[in-house]
């Protein structure tokens, strides 16, 4: 049976004969492996985020598959020139590649359309990651942030994905102190589509970011030994 599906990259990795393969996240079927050939035609598909329509000829007994016929579906400006833009790039897809398994279209919808307006922008925005977190947890049902409003005196808790009264006691590493605790309540009211309105210090950003890294950890996927993430902080 073949079928037609748009899809994002999200890993590449070199195969025999100097093809490579590609982990795609479909809209139709979650995450595909494919066998990419270094011709015209597929050699988009080598960059990461790439947004392409793909055909492919599916089998219930191979976890590798050719590609038939693609066409990339948006050409980025800017996401695969700037630096900023790049490592932010490369860190979230890491993120996604141990994350993302199964079919879900609403992510598929909310993974491109952010990227696209990521790419938009004039210039690298801090927040852009942290925010994209939020709203990752949001669509996939772990979020804390669902049906809350943001109270004083209140903190985050990791582990139990909660908040809970800012007072002595529980895992140090594990609770989000009342000023951080805030500053994610503010960031998950913001419009990831809307990011010209977004404004937060680098510093405090990078704090938020390894804070939403531990929720997810906890939540879903062991995400504290990031490879990216490690090779940009020794480089910086």
């Amino acid at each position: 049976m073949f079928i037609t599906t748009s899809g994002i990259v999200l890993r590449t990795y070199p195969f025999k004969d100097k093809r490579l393969v590609a982990k795609i996240f479909t809209k139709e079927s979650g995450v595909v492996s494919f066998i990419i050939k270094k011709n015209k035609s597929q050699l988009a598909l080598s960059q990461l985020l790439t947004i392409a329509e793909i055909t492919y000829k599916s089998s219930k007994n191979k976890s590798l598959f050719y590609i038939t016929e693609t066409r990339v579906e948006h050409v980025y400006k800017s996401l695969s020139l700037n630096e900023k833009k790049i490592q932010t790039s490369i860190i979230l897809c890491e993120i996604l590649n141990k994350c993302l398994s199964e079919k879900n279209e609403e992510l598929y919808d909310f993974l491109t359309n952010a990227f696209k307006c990521f790419d938009d922008l004039n210039q690298h925005i801090h927040g852009f990651d942290t925010l994209f977190l939020i709203n990752f947890c949001k669509i996939i049902g772990i979020s804390p942030f669902i049906n809350m409003s943001p109270t004083k005196n209140k903190v985050l808790d990791l582990r139990e994905g909660c908040f809970v009264d800012n007072v002595r006691g529980g895992t140090k590493n594990l609770i989000v102190p009342e000023k951080e605790t805030s500053e994610l309540s503010r960031l998950s009211l913001k419009d990831i589509y809307n990011l010209d309105s977004l404004q937060i210090d680098c510093e405090v950003n990078k704090k938020l970011f390894n804070y939403m890294i531990l929720y997810i950890s906890n939540h879903l996927a062991d995400l504290t030994k990031l490879n990216s993430l490690r090779i940009f902080k020794e480089f910086a």
